[in-house]
């Protein structure tokens, strides 16, 4: 039987192949690449451990290579972005890391990498990053407006849409550092688990851990009350600092919210099709993943899988 990181291709052929695959979509195929970019640390981390770090490196300076031409400098970043976070789970596996442990060095991996190279750019060419990051989120205003109006809509239901697009740039601008430290974990957490179900069948061995049974200190929860208390005061910059924060802090619980999940799947004994789909349905459907994280964040008192220590 053949899987994606395991071909009858030589070598680390198979992940090179699939790397550049998925780097390809993101460009050329919109829709499908705003998912492919969650997976392409996968055969990265696979090309790491599996064939060492030359190979690594190898495909590593293949997509740079591509994504300086396909667009520089956005695409650059955004892949060695990516890069370094399959790195950083290449070595947690190497060293069979455990999966919290993993995913958090996917995590911050990328973020220590990028955000100075990010900085010491917009310091050449003497460009301010939050006057440039307004500049862009108007710009996506303007083009959405463009958009709806080639799709056939009037100017007075594009002038009524465009409050509403301004309010979501607004918000985006805003909470800019916390979304994507959380798109970073998305992404680790994503590759991690793809890597782990296929490096399993190629041969590689890993920490032996229960994420169904998961659990986070209970002292983390005040990250999210202190600051949401924060949000209160009628102060922009307090509410745009606690919101960040918040924010940054709620993404664990969204990991334990899943965790229980997969308890409730191994309870009742769904079949893999039905979690797969389960899984899809809440990353389309905002409302459901609120509510896992809902879930994930009340465990610290509900304790709803009875593992609480006495």
């Amino acid at each position: 039987m053949q899987y994606p990181f395991y071909t009858r291709l030589k070598g680390p052929a198979g992940p090179a192949i699939v790397s550049l695959a998925l780097a390809a979509s993101f460009v050329f195929v919109p829709l499908l690449g705003s998912f492919t970019v969650f997976i392409l640390p996968a055969p990265l981390a696979y090309a790491y451990v599996k064939y060492r770090p030359t190979s690594y490196v190898v495909i590593s300076i293949m997509i740079l290579g591509l994504a300086s031409i396909w667009g520089f400098p956005v695409f650059t970043v955004m892949f060695f972005g990516l890069c370094i976070c399959g790195l950083a789970l290449g070595m947690a596996a190497e060293k069979k890391a455990a999966d919290d442990k993993a995913v958090l060095w996917g995590t911050i991996a990328p973020i220590i990498a990028v955000l100075p190279l990010v900085g010491a750019y917009l310091l050449l060419i003497g460009v301010n990053p939050v006057q440039h990051l307004d500049s862009v989120m108007n710009q996506g205003v303007a083009q959405s407006a463009a958009i709806y109006k080639q799709m056939g809509m009037s100017q007075a239901e594009i002038d009524t849409l465009t409050p509403s697009l301004k309010t979501m740039a607004r918000l985006i601008e805003n909470y800019f550092p916390a979304i994507t430290i959380a798109s970073v974990a998305a992404t680790s957490f994503t590759a991690w688990i793809i890597l782990k179900i296929y490096a399993r069948r190629g041969g590689i061995s890993f920490a032996e851990w229960d994420f169904s049974r998961w659990r986070l200190p209970d002292h983390l929860v005040w990250g999210i009350i202190i600051p949401g208390f924060l949000l209160i005061p009628d102060l922009p910059l307090l509410r745009i600092i606690s919101g960040n924060i918040l924010v940054i802090f709620a993404i664990p619980y969204l990991f334990l919210g899943i965790a229980l999940l997969v308890y409730l799947f191994e309870k009742y004994r769904l079949s893999p099709f039905l979690r797969g789909l389960i899984f899809v349905v809440i990353a389309i459907q905002p409302i459901l993943a609120a509510l896992v994280w809902m879930a994930g964040f009340f465990d610290t008192w509900a304790d709803f899988r009875k593992i609480r220590k006495t």
